[in-house]
């Protein structure tokens, strides 16, 4: 037998290193609804049911189609 092949099939992909000092690249955005690049930036909050604590969210709104994608900002109280 010339290659190591573990009972259950085939043998494990051979593993690539990352390639130091080139740092990965971004995806860039793309609208989910139209395939879209371009977006405006908006800021938007969105209070909980009784208004003990608000959420604070990036809104990208696609320029071609104005489909919004809203991304969170993070945890905690924002007032």
């Amino acid at each position: 037998m010339t290659h190591d092949v573990p009972p259950w099939g085939s043998p494990e992909p051979d593993r690539q290193e990352p390639v130091l000092g080139q740092p990965d690249p971004v995806p860039a955005l793309t609208c989910p609804a139209c395939s879209g690049v371009s977006f405006s930036e908006e800021e938007g909050r969105m209070q909980t049911r009784w208004g003990m604590g608000s959420h604070i969210f990036t809104i990208r709104v696609c320029n071609r189609c104005r489909h919004a994608l809203l991304f969170h900002q993070g945890g905690g109280m924002a007032f």
